[in-house]
């Protein structure tokens, strides 16, 4: 990779009065809530958010409890008011710009009622993070109480790059054949959209997503709330397992993640749209896939990256659940050395149970907030790159591919075109 060049500091303003903390020093299940990067928390005295940074509003969803902003150098800053606010809707916030406002540092951004947040979200802790940590080298952060729009709350050294990436990138990625001047052997590229640096080799291990067939009609209300009922208490003692597993181990990151999903299962809303189709005569699978698709599909469209980080926590529970519904032994996934994963995308507790030594790179086929992989691809120590055309599925396992995560290709250079699969155009 090219040696970084950095530039002078980036000092982010506290956007409330309150008292900075430090997000190891917030409980586990709420920080694996919150965007990934690297950033603070604030316990807020004040109910008017100023910017933190100068720079162009690039994300805002209309429930106004979030917004990121991209800066000059590249840099995106997201600020999340509040734990579980998307829940709101929107309620008790007002925002006072709009995407694409070019603002300054300490402008008023969005009003909201703190009391009622308080009371009926999770938590009034607000986070203020750089979501693509990769363009910066180093953080520095600050401590005790800030004033709004006058204290540092933490500085960034930048990495300088040629342009800002978008908040949301619209590549459409396609492969692109070449021949090789030293044929006979034919080498294929597929490009998308590099989240990770680097480049390393490995062998190919295609993972798909799982698909659950199930009857639509049920064999009776009682039977089939009986069964629903009886699945998620047995996903809540398996969370709680392997939950209380890694916490011996010392992994409390990834135990988070689980705290997080038997969370998920306790949602009242969610539980009676299960009980309702039950009632219409659904049965409790076809009822429960249909009603956590549509509540996570609900919060990615929502465009606020907490969001969509529950939004795959609830379909990863979802299949979690589905496959006791079904009787359907889960698979974990068994890695070989130096393994380059090709997936749609990977669930929070695949990703967690990774053994990333044994891992060379990650590519995916989604790509944005629906990619899981690509929220959390900064903290990843190999190239990740997503965005890939779906046709990669057609190479065969097993196969010697170089991940570029410098200029955003999967190379591969197969003998045979029955190792390649249908001929790319």
């Amino acid at each position: 990779m090219n040696e970084k060049v950095v530039a002078e500091r980036l000092e982010i303003f506290a956007p409330l009065n309150g008292f900075l903390m430090r997000p190891e020093t917030i409980p586990a299940a709420i920080a694996a809530m919150t965007p990934a990067g690297a950033g603070v928390f604030i316990d807020p005295v004040s109910n008017v958010l100023k910017a933190p940074v100068a720079g162009e509003i690039c994300q805002m969803p209309q429930s106004f409890h979030s917004l990121t902003i991209r800066t000059a150098p590249g840099i995106e800053i997201t600020v999340h008011i509040g734990i579980g606010s998307e829940k709101l809707a929107g309620k008790g916030f007002e925002a006072l710009v709009k995407n694409g406002d070019q603002v300054f540092a300490g402008q008023e951004l969005i009003s909201f009622d703190a009391d009622f947040v308080a009371t009926n979200a999770d938590s009034l802790l607000t986070c203020i993070v750089v979501t693509n940590p990769s363009v910066i080298s180093s953080i520095n952060r600050e401590s005790g109480s800030v004033t709004a729009g006058s204290d540092v709350i933490f500085s960034v050294t930048p990495v300088k790059a040629p342009a800002p990436k978008p908040c949301e990138p619209l590549i459409e990625p396609v492969p692109v054949p070449f021949q090789s001047e030293e044929a006979p052997r034919r080498v294929e590229r597929f490009a998308g959209i590099a989240v990770s640096k680097g480049i390393s080799t490995g062998k190919l291990l295609k993972v798909r997503s799982e698909k659950f067939d199930c009857s639509d009609r049920g064999k009776g209300g009682k039977f089939e709330q009986a069964e629903f009922n009886n699945a998620i208490r047995r996903a809540i003692l398996q969370l709680s397992s392997i939950g209380d597993k890694l916490k011996r181990a010392g992994n409390l990151e990834s135990a988070a993640i689980f705290t997080t999903q038997a969370e998920l299962l306790e949602n009242h809303e969610l539980l009676e749209m299960v009980e309702r189709a039950i009632i219409s005569g659904k049965s409790a699978p076809s009822a429960w896939q249909k009603a956590f698709n549509t509540h996570a599909d609900k919060l990615l469209a929502l465009n606020d990256q907490v969001l969509a980080v529950k939004a795959h926590n609830m379909r990863d529970v979802g299949a979690r659940v589905m496959r006791i519904l079904l009787s359907i032994e889960e698979k974990p996934l068994k890695l070989c050395e130096n393994q380059v994963i090709v997936a749609d995308d990977l669930t929070p507790s695949t990703f967690a149970g990774l053994d990333m030594a044994s891992v060379a790179g990650i590519c995916t086929t989604s790509a944005g907030d629906a990619s899981y992989v690509g929220i959390f691809a900064d903290a990843m120590p190999f190239p990740v790159i997503i965005g890939l055309t779906p046709k990669v599925f057609d190479l065969a396992d097993g196969l010697d591919v170089k991940v570029d995560g410098d200029n955003a290709l999967l190379t591969i250079a197969s003998a045979t075109d029955s190792e390649i699969g249908e001929e790319k155009p």
